[in-house]
């Protein structure tokens, strides 16, 4: 699947990648960065070996007065300002997000999670001092950070506006080619960054702006918006995922940048919080085939 540095990782990714929910969570304190950073690997690798970086940015999941969580079976509560959540609690917020899937599918990839308390009130420290936190995190797990790339990115709800600043600001992820907003553009400022960002070439990479909204909301208006900047013909989407049916319009942009917008069809399940958990596990599922339709876009 990817590059290993040995026969004997070859061996060991063959034998053990079967094993289902096997990932190592490691939760890390740097300076610049006040509150915790959460690193998932597979555990099948040596951590010095993983080369391939997946950067997420949470969204509002606290009150930012009472540090209650808005949804319980998904959030933590984060009463005091000053006292991280525990590691279980950090456990159940990932795996109710399904984030972990990544690093079960990709051994060779570790995800990368600054966890932040209220209304994002950390991620203004991770903004100003992005690349210097990063490079301190790879120092202190052992990872290479010479031969490691930031490949893709998300983020959810108000996660959204800061991954759009990161992708202008940071250097270490000039190289991304995949970037997936989850119900995630709620400002003129963050559809404006991105659109530069999925219209601007990059020498030896291609660029994918992909998006999983609720339908008739801010995210599919301000989505839209950009998917209406590319001057390519649409390509109609359909797929079923957990009973449901999905629908994607698809552009390429004559630099060969991409973008699709995926929203569910009648009857619909999903909301807020619950599209994170399909969106992570159905853009790892290799069932999927997204093939265009033999319906014309209705755009």
């Amino acid at each position: 699947m990817n590059r290993f540095k040995s026969p004997m990782m070859v061996f060991l990714f063959l034998v053990l990648s079967p094993i289902a929910h096997a990932y190592e969570l490691t939760v890390i304190k740097v300076d610049g960065y006040s509150k915790p950073i959460v690193l998932l690997t597979a555990g099948i690798l040596p951590i010095e070996s993983v080369q391939r970086v997946h950067l997420h940015l949470h969204g509002w999941t606290q009150d930012p007065k009472s540090g209650k969580s808005f949804r319980q079976n998904f959030d933590f509560d984060w009463k005091d300002g000053e006292i991280s959540p525990s590691e279980s609690d950090l456990r159940r917020f990932i795996e109710a997000y399904s984030i972990h899937k990544t690093s079960e599918s990709f051994p060779d990839r570790a995800v990368l999670i600054p966890i932040a308390r209220g209304h994002c009130d950390q991620y203004p420290e991770l903004t100003k001092d992005f690349d210097g936190i990063l490079r301190r995190i790879f120092e202190v797990v052992g990872m290479k950070s010479d031969r490691l790339a930031i490949e893709s990115a998300s983020a959810h709800s108000g996660g959204g506006e800061v991954l759009s600043n990161l992708l202008q600001s940071s250097s270490l992820l000039q190289k991304a080619a995949r970037v997936f907003m989850i119900d995630a553009i709620y400002h003129d400022g963050t559809r404006d960054r991105l659109n530069l960002w999925v219209g601007t070439r990059v020498e030896g990479v291609t660029r994918t702006l992909e998006m999983l909204v609720i339908p008739n909301q801010a995210p599919q208006k301000y989505g839209s918006q950009i998917l209406d900047s590319f001057s390519g013909a649409p390509k109609r989407l359909e797929f079923q995922w957990v009973g449901s049916s999905t629908t994607g319009t698809e552009k390429t942009s004559a630099t060969g940048n991409s973008m699709v917008i995926f929203q569910e069809s009648k009857p619909r399940q999903l909301d807020h919080w619950t599209i994170v958990k399909t969106h992570f596990e159905m853009s790892l599922n290799p069932e999927i085939k997204r093939k265009p339709s033999s319906k014309k876009s209705s755009r």
